[in-house]
This record gives C-alpha cells, structure tokens and sequence, in this order.
C-alpha cells in the first residue's frame, strides 16, 4: 500500500539522517541528504482534506463528527506549513529564493533528523526523530480520511492517533447526554474497562449506547497479563505485546458495575498522558485490575501513554 511505502522509504530515510552530519548549509552546500529527504517529503505528503460542511449542515450528525472536524481542520493547517516550507527551501537550495533564517532552521533539522519547530507549533506533542514522526502523521491523516469516506467509526478508534483525544471523550459524554433524552452533560461522565481483545480483532463498535472500543495505550512501568487480564510485574520472558493495552471500552459510569462483575482483583487508578515525558500532558485516569497491590503500581511510577 501507499503507507506501506512512505513508511519503508522514510524508515531508510531515517538510517541516511542518522549518518548525516548535523550543519545548516554554507555557500554552495545544497546538503545532499536534507535535499533527498525534502524530496520525499514532498513527494509523501497527502493534499489536504476538503473543506467540511457548515455548522449544523446536515442536521442530525453525532458529536463524533465535530471531532473528526476538528481533526482535518488541524492537519489541514499543518500540512499546509509543512508544504509551504518544504517547497520555499527547495527554491531557496536550488538558489531561487534568499536563504532565510527560518528556511536554514528546516534544513538543519531535516539534516539532523527533527522535527522542525514550525511543524511542532502546529501538530501535537511528540519525542521521535522526524523519519518516525512522519509516518505516525501519515497513518493520523490516514484514519481521519477513512473516516471521512464514511463517517462511521472504525470498529475500533486509534484514540492516540487522535490530535486531541481529550475530545474524543467528550464526544462520547455528549452521545450518552443526548440517549438520556437531555441530560445535561454535567451530569454525565464516563468510565473505562479494558476488554481482552485486541483492535485487529474488533469486528465494529458496540451496539448504541453500550459505549465505543478505542485502543493505543502503552504501558510504562509493569507489562500486561493477556491471560489474567491484569497488571503482572513479571518483567521477564513478556510475551508479545505485553506493553500494549488490548482494546478499552469507553462506557457510562452507571454501566461500570455491569462491565466489570466477577472482577475481585485490585484496580490501580492508572493516570494518562500523552507521550512518556508526561510533565503536562496528563489526559484522564483508567482503572485497571492488578495480580498484586495496587499501591506498588503507585511507587513505580506505572502510567499508561498515547505516543512514544
């Protein structure tokens, strides 16, 4: 496939920076590398979304749809700098235009293998080098443009694919707000159960208002229990996966006790975040069951994040 593809070609891409010595271009460097890689750039990165309806055009659409709205908007605009500023210093380094500071700036950073200041203001909070960050963004656009074709959700959303999954989850409150016939969304509020499934697996979302699969969590600090759906400290001989979270039901909190009867394990209330730095990007909480005492979970440090 397309993604196939950009992913092997910036994977090598990524081997080639890695070599590359890091210095902006002097007078008469076009910088081999950064040039090649601008290239592929160029070459891999999608047009932009179509413009979306008008608000409130058609009438009737789920609380999912504003989200996925807000999602094309995003990339839109961060594909549009991405273009922009890829297309400006090729003309500059074919000596078309004057080499700005912020055009030298891209070029050290393609040479180096980041991302590009730019490009972060824009897109969404992120430790990898450029060549790993541009395939993540590629599979991003990929899910929001399936969901376009449709506007259904997959039978399971890659919730850390998501710009904003903050979002995501207040779409699922407004959903349970509006079955409860007008319930003010304050008085709604979600609650999460991990299943034993993972997404490959999922043949579609639940039935509606039984609640939404979602998946991409990765644990930081204790490893999975396929077989006792739980937090095992087992750090030895993991079997596969064993960082990665199977699917989570995103569900009301008055449906808790249902989803999770005949559990007696501990649950550790796990925090969120965005990528492993953590710092500010702390998202919400996910209780998850525990072979030991979940206190040991709270001393290690054990958290679950969206992006490496």
């Amino acid at each position: 496939t397309g993604l196939a593809e950009a992913r092997s070609a910036l994977e090598c891409a990524g081997v080639i920076l890695s070599l590359a010595p890091p210095p902006g271009p002097g007078p008469g460097d076009q910088g081999a590398p950064a040039t090649d890689t601008l290239t592929e750039l160029l070459d891999q990165l999608p047009i932009n979304f179509p413009e979306p309806d008008p608000p409130g055009a058609p009438a009737g659409r789920s609380p999912f749809s504003y989200v996925f709205e807000q999602e094309s908007n995003r990339l839109n605009a961060l594909m549009t700098e991405m273009r922009t500023s890829l297309s400006c210093l090729h003309e500059a380094l074919k000596g078309h235009l004057d080499l700005s500071d912020a055009m030298a700036s891209t070029h050290r950073c393609l040479r180096s293998n980041a991302v590009p200041s730019s490009w972060a203001a824009l897109a969404y909070p992120s430790l990898r080098p450029l060549s790993a960050w541009f395939i993540d963004l590629l599979e991003r656009i990929d899910q929001v443009d399936k969901w376009r074709e449709t506007e259904k959700l997959p039978p399971s959303v890659w919730i850390s694919g998501l710009l904003n999954p903050r979002l995501f989850v207040m779409a699922c409150r407004q959903c349970l707000a509006r079955e409860g016939r007008g319930l003010p969304l304050t008085g709604v509020d979600v609650d999460f159960t991990v299943t034993k499934f993972d997404w490959e697996d999922v043949k579609g979302q639940p039935p509606g208002g039984m609640g939404w699969n979602v998946h991409g969590f990765q644990i930081e600090d204790a490893s999975w229990d396929p077989e006792e759906a739980a937090l095992s400290h087992d750090a030895w001989n993991r079997p596969p996966g064993a960082a990665r979270l199977p699917v989570v039901l995103i569900h009301s909190d008055a449906a808790t006790n249902f989803h999770r009867q005949g559990n007696t394990k501990d649950m550790y209330p796990c925090p969120v975040y965005v990528t492993h730095a953590r710092g500010d990007s702390y998202l919400f909480s996910i209780d998850l069951p525990s072979l030991i005492d979940a206190t040991v979970w709270v001393c290690a440090g054990t958290a679950l994040v969206l992006s490496t």
